[in-house]
């Protein structure tokens, strides 16, 4: 993305109005959470959605802090897309108590993305783990070619992982930094990466285990 926008309402009035059912109403009742910038708020996730509108409302009495974050978020996520590991940004607006951003739509986790194949039953659970474990190494690979640009994710818990027409992509760029990272920093933090992954292995275990024992309760 070339640059930042003043706030211009009109404007993202036009990408909101574009898509049925998004009206900043809805929007308010459906924070995503807090961020380091201020509370999330994302609309247009459904399928014929082309793109994700994301809102960061200011919490901070901060104004100054506010807008340096939102810009160091924006900057940070245009970083990692330049290296393909990031949606894209296509506009932002940046006002005193708002941050519109208009980004590619990618809003498959990989969490939900591996619940829903553990939810069919006529996939094998031993090939779901497997995939997980291709899953994690593209991810390493990814966090990898991070590092070896002088990126930091810093934030890469499941739900900031995601995936589009097998893809892999990150998301969620509020605690993103420039650096060098040591040898011995990057086998510590894909170490912890690792963990994550394993937790999504047994949790899918688990899930398939739960949806097994329910089909057979049924057909008693």
């Amino acid at each position: 993305m070339d640059s930042i926008s003043s706030c211009n309402y009109k404007d993202v009035q036009h990408y909101i109005d574009r898509f049925p059912g998004c009206t900043w109403k809805k929007l308010s009742n459906k924070p995503l959470g807090r961020g380091v910038s201020g509370v999330v708020y994302q609309i247009c996730c459904d399928d014929y959605c082309e793109n994700i509108v994301k809102i960061i409302e200011r919490k901070t009495s901060d104004i100054e802090k506010f807008k340096k974050t939102v810009k160091k978020e924006i900057y940070m996520q245009d970083r990692f897309a330049e290296l393909g590991l990031a949606p894209e940004i296509y506009k932002a607006y940046l006002c005193d108590h708002k941050a519109v951003i208009i980004m590619d739509k990618v809003n498959n986790n990989i969490y939900n993305y591996i619940m829903n194949v553990v939810d069919d039953v006529s996939v094998p659970i031993e090939q779901i783990l497997s995939h997980i474990d291709e899953l994690q190494e593209g991810f390493i690979k990814m966090i990898n070619k991070g590092f070896d640009n002088g990126i930091v994710h810093d934030d890469l818990h499941i739900e900031n992982l995601a995936i589009k027409d097998d893809i892999l992509f990150f998301l969620d760029f509020g605690k993103s930094f420039e650096e060098q990272v040591s040898k011995s920093d990057r086998e510590e933090r894909i170490e912890d990466f690792i963990l994550t992954f394993k937790k999504l292995k047994k949790d899918a275990a688990l899930r398939r285990k739960s949806v097994e024992a329910n089909l057979k309760r049924m057909e008693e």
